[in-house]
């Protein structure tokens, strides 16, 4: 069992990730942010971009990045995006999974876009 684990860790956590992001959609519309997850059933997050509390961003050298729609909680900064989510979504009544756009292309571009639709959200209210 032990060795099941470490191996699933080391390696297994990776294509786990990869299975994910390919069923992992994102949205970006005049009035909301939408994430669409198909697992083991199909979960739907919607957020009004005027009601988005903080939006940070993290971006690599090769332009892939990830905003976050609000902020991370201490304990999701150990799983979340690394591959353990079957083990952690189980459990899913301990923590309120915060919205993000894992590992998009041209990060930077995507938050210039969410912060121009925002901005003009905020102006018009």
């Amino acid at each position: 069992m032990g060795l099941t684990v470490a191996l699933y860790v080391e390696i297994g956590r990776f294509f786990c990730k990869v299975k994910i992001k390919e069923k992992t959609y994102y949205a970006i519309t005049n009035k909301r942010i939408i994430i669409v997850k198909y697992s083991r059933k199909k979960e739907i997050i919607s957020l009004l971009i005027k009601d988005i509390p903080s939006i940070e961003m993290h971006v690599g050298k090769n332009g892939f990045g990830t905003i976050v729609f609000g902020h991370l909680s201490f304990p999701e900064t150990w799983y979340v995006n690394k591959g353990y989510e079957p083990f952690i979504s189980k459990h899913r009544f301990f923590y309120r999974e915060t919205p993000a756009f894992y590992d998009i292309v041209d990060a930077e571009k995507v938050n210039s876009i969410i912060s121009g639709v925002r901005n003009k959200e905020i102006t018009e209210t």
